[in-house]
């Protein structure tokens, strides 16, 4: 029997909840599922959740993603109180790639036009470095599609957070090198984003006015992986050093 949005949301929540993969949702339920219809879903789910939104993940930033999901633009997903992490200590998972993030300030609130790069510094307020983990319902999520994925909440997990700096004191050519164990294992930077950096942001802003988003003050974006999504494992040292951003260093535990 064909499940309707609010029931396939229910499931997604219900899941999420009891922190158990998802075996009743397949393919077939989600064969129909528009990307419009799969941000409905996800307005459900925050709304079976009860709770808050405290950032938002991007993805379909990178040529790699858009060809696992056969997209040609980006998604998003919610990312809910007490995952944006400060302390390595509290990571529930093991799998994460690096990303750049930034805070709105308190204007996103007033945002009533399009923008672009050069309005930026109009509505964010610092930058960070960060890892984002995510986590899905989903064992199989790339085969049941993109749809399932921005249902599911684009895979929401836990974040990161290196120390922040002002957004007037950030450039965004960002380079970076992942250190596991004193070895580089990744270098990478935000080159690997199709429509860059500052774009990709505005991007996500725009179209928060399109699909009705309540962007907030104190809300971070996270912008898309930049390095693999790597597990990073028990009893390792994990550095991630950056040429503009403070960098990230902790002890797998």
């Amino acid at each position: 029997m064909k499940l309707n949005f609010k029931e396939i949301a229910k499931e997604i929540a219900l899941s999420r909840i009891s922190k158990t993969k998802n075996i009743m949702l397949s393919y077939e339920d989600f064969k129909y599922v528009s990307l419009s219809d799969a941000y409905l879903i996800q307005a459900k789910v925050i709304n079976f959740l009860q709770r808050e939104v405290v950032g938002w993940k991007l993805g379909g930033v990178n040529l790699k993603t858009r060809s696992m999901f056969n997209v040609n633009e980006l998604y998003w997903g919610p990312i809910f109180d007490k995952c944006i992490l400060n302390d390595s200590s509290e990571l529930m998972m093991n799998c994460g790639e690096v990303e750049v993030a930034f805070k709105f300030n308190n204007d996103i609130e007033n945002l009533i036009k399009k923008i672009t790069p050069e309005d930026l510094s109009d509505y964010v307020q610092s930058v960070a470095l960060s890892i984002e983990y995510p986590y899905s319902i989903f064992s199989n999520v790339k085969e049941i599609g993109v749809s399932a994925l921005i249902s599911d909440c684009c895979g929401s997990g836990q974040c990161l957070l290196g120390k922040e700096i002002p957004f007037d004191q950030f450039s965004e050519d960002v380079n970076i090198i992942v250190n596991i164990d004193t070895v580089d294992v990744e270098m990478c930077s935000t080159d690997i984003l199709i429509d860059g950096l500052y774009q990709t942001v505005c991007d996500f802003i725009n179209k928060s006015l399109e699909f009705g988003l309540e962007l907030k003050s104190g809300q971070w974006v996270f912008t898309g992986g930049l390095s693999e999504c790597r597990p990073y494992k028990v009893n390792s040292f994990v550095r991630i050093e950056c040429n503009i951003l403070p960098g990230i260093s902790f002890g797998v535990v």
